[in-house]
């Protein structure tokens, strides 16, 4: 319930709950969910000894001019390299990134690619799970993110991109953390820097946000919390 506003994006949605059969999970998240989501709202009860759980569809990869590590690796060394893109999250990118690489998501990307040349697209390191298949997400938690996706948006627009093939691993150059660079606003997290006094003025901001949020959406429809019928 304390990232209900991540997930649920859209006003009145369906939200469809999946529980167990005894419905603990779900009766107490039902409860508070009448409070903050005013949509229809269903439970469904796995029972795995009836049917097993869907397999999850994979989108085929579209065809996009790929590049090894090795002959990246010479091109940045070369008189004028290409502009690489890395659309690994967020976190990936600062722990570790190609020298001169750009953060962007695939939203960005049309906009941080004008004018930008010859253009690179690093995902995540290829594992052999799933060297086969691909996926439309951005990268998250437990997905393999492969860029051929925002590779074909980009060549649709008459840009020259390749994609990396094997992800950073597969370039023979020195990883760094410093010196990030991006195309936007990081968007894949939220919440409090992990320590500091980042971390003390995010949560004084947070808390002064929170006590004035009744008084600040005073006559909002969309925070008529007194008028929720159960």
């Amino acid at each position: 319930m304390q990232t209900t506003d991540e997930h649920l994006a859209v006003i009145d949605a369906r939200v469809v709950l999946v529980d167990t059969p005894d419905l603990v999970r779900a009766a107490s998240t039902v409860q508070w969910l009448h409070y903050l989501h005013r949509g229809p709202i269903e439970v469904a009860v796995v029972r795995p000894e009836v049917a097993s759980p869907p397999q999850p569809y994979s989108p085929a990869l579209p065809e996009a001019p790929e590049i090894s590590g090795a002959d990246l690796a010479r091109e940045l060394e070369s008189a004028s390299p290409p502009n690489v893109f890395d659309l690994r999250s967020s976190r990936e990118y600062e722990a570790g990134h190609l020298p001169g690489s750009i953060h962007a998501r695939r939203e960005h990307l049309r906009s941080a690619a004008r004018g930008s040349g010859r253009i690179v697209l690093v995902g995540d390191d290829l594992t052999e799970s799933a060297a086969d298949v691909g996926t439309d997400l951005q990268a998250g938690a437990g997905v393999t993110y492969r860029p051929h996706f925002a590779a074909r948006d980009l060549l649709d627009a008459g840009h020259d991109v390749r994609v990396v093939t094997g992800g950073p691993s597969s370039v023979p150059v020195a990883s760094t953390a410093a010196d990030p660079r991006y195309a936007a606003d990081v968007a894949d997290r939220v919440g409090p820097p992990p320590f500091g006094p980042e971390r003390d003025a995010w949560y004084r901001d947070y808390f002064e946000w929170e006590y004035a949020l009744l008084g600040n959406s005073e006559g909002d429809p969309d925070f008529d919390f007194e008028g929720k019928t159960s």
